[in-house]
């Protein structure tokens, strides 16, 4: 393991993208799931969140825990909100009114070839 010089613990991000004070149970894997995944996921997603305990949980009005773009839908067409989104995410890249994620994903492996700051 000494070959490859990577600390795994400095490569997650410290940055929050799913806040604690949300209202799952103590313990809530389900939680824990989403808070990492948000971690791994970055702040450039968009969640498409389907009706369910997370949904409950994390989105009390006026509050919400969500510190990325979400958009709550019912759970039979949470696929075709997700599949909009991409159509919609295409279309402003097309237009220059977004970068796409590859070019933003290659300035930052250029930038940090080794994954060292």
């Amino acid at each position: 393991m000494d070959k490859y010089g990577v600390f795994v613990p400095r490569l997650v991000t410290k940055k929050e993208y799913f806040s604690p004070g949300h209202r799952a149970c103590i313990g809530c894997g389900e939680a824990l799931a989403v808070r990492l995944a948000c971690k791994a996921l970055g702040n450039n997603v968009i969640v498409a969140n389907a009706t369910g305990c997370m949904e409950i949980v994390s989105s009390q009005i006026p509050y919400t825990s969500w510190g990325v773009p979400w958009i709550h839908t019912l759970f039979e067409n949470t696929a075709a909100v997700a599949s909009g989104i991409e159509a919609a995410l295409k279309v402003m890249i097309r237009k220059g009114r977004r970068e796409s994620m590859l070019s933003e994903w290659s300035k930052i492996i250029t930038a940090h070839p080794s994954g060292k700051k």
